[in-house]
């Protein structure tokens, strides 16, 4: 009845149970985000992780409160879940090029910026053709602009 139905959005809005579905929690947290509810969205995506979900679910999740994360400027805490994300993605490079930024721009350390690059180059033939050649060049230009700065840190 329509009384069961808005006794549980309430409950799950409210508190998420371990048995509902992980699709409906992530979705919560997306609309949380939305509504300015960045806390409650932390909480619902980190209870989600918590519990076996499938790949897709899981890089979603994860994806997610990594950005949410980069957001709250808390680079730090979605450093391992962009690791995460990028042994697990093998048609998306979005977590080894947040990897390569926060290498080159914040905790400057030049060489694992250009790996991470480097990774996502040799990743990019597997992308969505419509989207390869934009990313690709994007990369090449990062990996280029980031063994000028290594070699002007070696001739020094």
């Amino acid at each position: 009845s329509m009384v069961t139905l808005a006794v549980k959005i309430i409950r799950q809005f409210v508190r998420p149970a371990a048995d509902d579905e992980p699709l409906d929690v992530l979705s919560l947290a997306r609309w949380q985000v939305a509504l300015n509810m960045p806390s409650e969205a932390e909480l619902n995506l980190q209870r989600l992780l918590a519990g076996e979900l499938a790949l897709d679910t899981y890089q979603q999740a994860l994806g997610q409160l990594a950005w949410l994360y980069k957001r709250r400027d808390r680079r730090i805490e979605a450093v391992p879940l962009w690791q995460q994300l990028a042994v697990t993605s093998f048609d998306d490079v979005s977590a080894h090029i947040e990897l390569a930024k926060y290498y080159e721009w914040h905790d400057i350390q030049l060489e694992l910026a250009l790996d991470w690059t480097t990774q996502a180059l040799s990743l990019s033939s597997a992308l969505d053709p419509s989207r390869a050649d934009v990313v690709t060049a994007e990369l090449t230009h990062r990996q280029t602009r980031l063994q000028r700065k290594i070699a002007g840190l070696h001739q020094e």
